[in-house]
């Protein structure tokens, strides 16, 4: 009693499952075509013998799409009702992409296999002597759908269940014309899927009608090697793409690698360069020209700011600042003082002028305007904060270098 009640309502306990999706691939015993198909849509019952019956749930469309399966639409009372068999022990797929691709691989996995039995039937028939007549069955292949079926006596609407066929009524009642289309979206297996109305007349109602095949296998070959052609030929193309982009990748690495080559060769160079004292770096300047260096008193001061008023004596000066080098600012700024400024001149010079024994006022005056000019020239991280700070200290100092300097010479 609880089997027939489960038999008469297989869409109520179907909608008590989980809604998880799930898919499993399926066989049709009618045509052997293989099928994904979601496991709401499978029913399995038991017979009268005991034996294990299982069958799917089919929606009523002229076309089930992947896009349909996929989905696992929920059945309702107008679906069919199909026997099928369960491959791989029934295994369900949680990923429908992954059963699709099975699918397709078992179908041609099982293509082939009935297609090298029938080849060994054809060798084993023309190799025989015993001159027996053999009938071999055409090979069923996917591009080239036939089927026969009889009308029945009745005067109802006869229907033909064909694959990817769209069947028009003839003129004639001699001939059936078939308009042949392949659909690329999935269909129900062959013999399942009611596409086409034939009306026919009562006259030919026990006549058997036979669906002729208008498909080219010569075309359909020359369609396969041109996609194969196309296909080898964007392989290729991509193959060299992907070779060019890890040769960019190697020289971009490889010029990188230069690069950090160059920029330590110059850093050392710059070092060796600010490492010259002034007797290598000052070997071209005039003997009269390195006779006001370092300045002694206001006097020779003087002296040179009016002589900073010709060019030439400017670019000198330039030049000369700019051969003592340093590190960074305070370090440059510090060795040009030391060159350009004697202690027991430096004592009465300051920044702004002012304090106690102050002669001369540095703030405003054309060496040090030469002197701010080279350091922002030769050092990045140049400011006029910093630049003033490190040179008001330097001065500021002035008093302690000069009375370590007396003590040393005593």
């Amino acid at each position: 009693m609880t089997s027939n009640c489960s038999a008469l309502q297989p869409h109520a306990a179907i909608k008590q499952r989980p809604n998880r999706k799930r898919w499993v691939i399926v066989t049709f015993p009618e045509g052997n075509d293989y099928s994904v198909i979601p496991t709401n849509w499978v029913l399995k019952s038991v017979d009268g013998l005991g034996n294990q019956v299982i069958k799917c749930l089919w929606p009523p469309f002229l076309n089930v799409t992947s896009d349909i399966i996929q989905n696992a639409m929920e059945p309702s009372d107008n679906w069919s009702t199909h026997t099928i068999k369960l491959q791989e022990n029934g295994k369900e797929y949680s990923c429908f992409n992954k059963a699709w691709h099975k699918q397709v691989e078992m179908s041609e996995e099982s293509s082939s296999t009935e297609q090298s039995k029938r080849r060994k039937i054809n060798e084993e028939a023309s190799d025989s002597d015993s001159g027996e007549e053999i009938d071999i069955l055409p090979v069923k292949t996917w591009d080239r759908p036939q089927e026969t079926f009889i009308k029945e006596a009745t005067n109802k609407p006869h229907y033909a269940e064909l694959n990817n066929f769209n069947i028009s009524q003839s003129s004639t009642t001699q001939n059936v014309l078939l308009n042949t289309s392949i659909s690329h979206s999935f269909n129900k297996p062959e013999g399942r899927i009611l596409s086409s109305v034939i009306q026919s007349d009562s006259s030919f109602q026990d006549e058997l009608i036979s669906v002729p095949n208008y498909l080219n296998p010569t075309n359909n070959v020359e369609t396969i090697q041109s996609e194969l052609i196309q296909t080898n030929e964007q392989n290729k193309m991509m193959g060299l793409l992907n070779l060019i982009y890890k040769e960019q990748i190697q020289n971009r690495v490889l010029y990188n690698q230069l690069l950090s080559k160059v920029n330590n060769i110059e850093t050392i160079i710059n070092k060796i360069g600010l490492s010259n004292n002034i007797s290598t770096a000052t070997h071209n300047f005039d003997e009269n020209f390195l006779l006001n260096w370092p300045i002694i008193n206001e006097q020779t001061f003087k002296h040179v700011e009016n002589s900073l008023l010709d060019n030439l004596f400017v670019q000198q000066v330039e030049e000369f600042f700019n051969s003592i080098g340093g590190n960074s600012v305070k370090d440059n700024l510090k060795r040009i003082l030391i060159k350009t400024f004697s202690n027991e001149f430096a004592i009465r010079c300051s920044w702004t002028g002012r304090g106690k024994d102050i002669t001369t006022k540095l703030c405003d005056a054309k060496l040090v305007t030469v002197l701010k000019r080279c350091i922002r020239r030769n050092q990045q991280e140049y400011s006029d904060a910093l630049f003033e700070s490190v040179f008001a200290d330097w001065f500021r100092y002035a008093t302690t270098r000069h009375r370590r300097s007396l003590e040393t010479n005593h």
